[in-house]
């Protein structure tokens, strides 16, 4: 009876667990390859492509960022270190204060440890996401299965199927913040105590998730449903609910103290590029706005992208943040028909918060410099960030929609004439983008099949909604199971479609790896064509390949001015020829400025077969230490040692740890540390602090003392105590405020 009571609570979120596993069911039996390796690392040496495409996301940022880096920080936390620093990277950098390997995310995080924990990782997000929408609906009184259906959409959501990329990781706390929101509400009218732990754990998950944009466009959503509930409580009940709300937030950010206090001081010597406010007003072109709605429209992932010399789909995969399914809208748009009077106020905020965001992705006259007096909008990319929030405000309205519908109470049910009205404008929409997708469409004549998949997208959109309308008219018998099954097999087939572009098996070559991992030791590895940016801090080896915001301003600095002068150092450091080369190459820049990369200690360069002469090697004085079929690696003829003593007889003796050098000195002396000098690196001389230096344009330099000393060296976020003071004050609050409910139900 226990057990079934237990069920039984909990069916609503098991059921969505079946969802989230049916979803990713290809991935899972490995019908389809999910690990990003497969597709992103540069190792893979044979690939089995999918049905159609050879993209399954949108951003390979699932790779660089949330594989290789989180791996990192998995790695680190498992083996009892705190992923402050990640010496793989550039010539070191800071690892937490990056955000996005999402390095505190416990224990989320520690998923990205094993091979296959990317999917893993993603899939407990959505499962989080979709529990937390269901228990939000339950909440705003809709019935058991529109709950279910709710939490199922926003589990398979348009920017859960489109990203793995950090970005996707505090969408799953926006319901559940939305959540606590509600619950700090009906505390408020019962003038009962407490109500506000839930949003202070979902703020602070939000941070600890890695995205500070995401979350912050989530918070806004937040802030607005929150000034509709104030609104439309009694006066003598506003501040009460007020004192909730705020003080959730304000225990949210002393428990998410660690993770902001090493991005802000990561800050102060950080390169964020276009988040510094070049990017307050980009907006997606109005000709890929069918896409929002038709998501498959213009083909699979990138499929087309090389016939389209306009530039607009790249423009637009490159840029667009999620989608909507049609079916979806057109009960957002019967929730705005409806009768019911309790969420009245939210379904009116809802729908104008969605066509704000809209117009403000699409760049609607004058929107966006009105929306950009918002403190702190000009920095963050909206048109790519904040589509999960509309993608959850539609849901929420739809589920509104869905719930009049199927209503036991005639009164509630909106009428033939206003469903009728709602189809239209679903059909008025789809007309009206029509045009403009075959205006883009014309630029793709050559494409294999890309007419198909425009008639596709609308046939398939439109017959869902047409069946919907159908069976609201003539099969009202089994209405509640016939929509949300409609509607669920939309949301399912639009998920799906991505995986298909998987690769179906792989032959990787990670036996160069394995060369780095046994002979590299302190020194770093340049690669070209071979192992991607990133993914020396998954093998554990060091390397000074690029692909990452932010990134160190000495190491965005020094890139162009030393290494290579026709590259963004943040996104395109990455050995790989960029498109439409013009300008020195890589493999140039590198043979150009070997002395540099060598002064930086590069020990090994490896290179994909073919893109290196065969007398290159004689010639500049390098060894080729590995060979096979695909792959070389090179030995550079004068690394610089990663520890070295200036100006004195001195002998260094270091393992293979970066933190320790034992020292043995005729006189005081001065010894480097080809480490990237920050703030927060502290070091001791046999016990003693002694001050670390700035050595040339980069590096660490310590002096010593005569004679034989142990120098180790440390990293902490330089403010990071009183973090840790203000995240036990959190907890503390957090327990006392727990402890003392239960205490009192207890007591009952």
């Amino acid at each position: 009876m226990k057990g079934q009571k237990i069920l039984g609570r909990f069916k609503g979120p098991l059921l969505i667990v079946a969802v989230v596993v049916f979803a990713n069911i290809l991935f899972l039996t490995g019908t389809f390859k999910s690990n990003p390796i497969d597709s992103f690392s540069g190792e893979v040496t044979f690939t089995h492509v999918g049905l159609y495409g050879v993209y399954n996301t949108i951003d390979p940022n699932n790779a660089y960022s949330t594989q290789a880096l989180g791996h990192e920080a998995a790695n680190d936390l498992l083996h009892g270190h705190m992923p402050w620093w990640n010496y793989n990277e550039q010539v070191g950098a800071p690892l937490a204060g990056d955000m996005q390997p999402a390095a505190l995310f416990l224990p989320f995080v520690l998923l990205l440890e094993f091979s296959t924990g990317v999917l893993f990782f993603h899939m407990v997000l959505e499962i989080i996401a979709g529990a937390a929408t269901y228990y939000l609906l339950k909440r705003l009184k809709c019935s058991e299965l529109v709950a279910l259906l709710g939490g199922s959409l926003f589990a398979i959501n348009g920017t859960f199927a489109w990203f793995g990329t950090p970005n996707v990781n505090p969408i799953a706390f926006l319901p559940l913040l939305l959540l606590g929101i509600e619950i700090a509400l009906d505390r408020s009218k019962s003038a009962k105590k407490g109500g506000w732990i839930l949003i202070a754990i979902a703020l602070a998950f939000s941070l600890y998730a890695g995205f500070p944009e995401a979350a912050y466009l989530d918070g806004l959503l937040a802030g607005v449903w929150f000034l509709v509930r104030a609104i439309q409580l009694r006066h003598s009940y506003w501040l009460r609910f007020s004192l909730k709300v705020a003080g959730g937030m304000a225990v949210g950010l002393l428990l998410a103290a660690p993770i902001l206090v090493a991005f802000l001081d990561y800050l102060h010597f950080a390169n964020v590029g276009g988040h510094s406010g070049a990017i307050s007003h980009y907006s997606m072109p109005g000709s890929v706005l069918p896409a929002l709605v038709l998501p498959y429209v213009y083909g699979p992932i990138f499929q087309f992208t090389s016939y389209d010399h306009s530039g607009t789909l790249i423009q637009f995969w490159d840029n667009i943040g999620g989608y909507l399914t049609l079916s979806t809208v057109f009960l957002a748009i019967v929730s705005l028909f409806s009768h019911k009077r309790k969420n009245r106020g939210i379904i009116y905020m809802l729908g104008a918060f969605s066509l704000i965001v809209i117009g403000r992705n699409y760049g609607f006259p004058g929107l966006t410099a009105i929306i950009n007096f918002i403190p702190g909008m000009k920095d963050v990319a909206v048109y790519r960030y904040v589509n999960p929030t509309l993608e959850l405000a539609i849901i929420i309205l739809a589920m509104f929609g869905l719930d009049s519908i199927v209503s036991s109470k005639k009164s509630e049910r909106p009428s033939s004439k206003k469903i009728i009205i709602a189809g239209l404008i679903v059909l008025a929409i789809v007309l009206c983008l029509i045009p403009v997708a075959v205006g883009v469409d014309h630029h793709l004549y050559l494409a294999p099949h890309h007419r198909l998949w425009l008639a596709v997208s609308v046939v398939w959109s439109l017959g869902s909604v047409g069946l919907m309308i159908f069976c609201i008219f003539f099969l009202k018998k089994y209405l509640k199971f016939l929509l949300p099954a409609i509607i669920l097999i939309d949301a399912m087939v639009m998920f799906v479609a991505p995986q298909l572009s998987s690769p179906r098996s792989t032959i990787i070559d990670q036996k160069p790896v394995s060369y780095l991992q046994a002979h590299l030791g302190n020194s770093r590895f340049y690669s070209l064509g071979y192992i991607m940016p990133n993914y020396g801090s998954y093998y554990g080896i060091a390397s000074i390949n690029t692909n990452n915001e932010p990134i160190t301003q000495a190491w965005f600095e020094y890139v162009p001015s030393h290494l290579n002068a026709n590259v963004n150092p943040a996104q395109e450091f990455t050995g790989v020829d960029k498109l439409n080369q013009d300008g020195i190459t890589p493999v140039q820049a590198f043979l150009k400025n070997m002395s540099n990369y060598e002064s930086i200690g590069v020990k090994y360069v490896a290179v994909r077969n073919g893109l290196l002469p065969e007398n290159t090697a004689q010639q500049y004085a390098m060894k080729v230490v590995y060979s096979d079929s695909y792959y070389k690696i090179y030995q550079l003829a004068n690394p610089q040692p990663y520890f070295q003593a200036v100006g004195s007889n001195c002998l260094l003796t270091s393992t293979s740890s970066r933190d320790m050098v034992t020292t043995k000195c005729s006189e005081p002396s001065t010894v480097i540390r080809r480490e990237l000098y920050a703030p927060g690196w502290t070091a001791t001389s046999n016990g003693k602090t002694v001050p670390v230096s700035k050595s040339g344009a980069l590096f660490q330099q310590v002096v010593v003392p005569k004679g034989r000393s142990s120098v180790t060296f440390n990293y902490t976020p330089p403010h990071v105590a009183l973090a840790y003071v203000a995240f036990g004050l959190g907890v503390g609050l957090v327990g006392y405020t727990a402890s003392k409910k239960l205490t009192n139900k207890a007591s009952r």
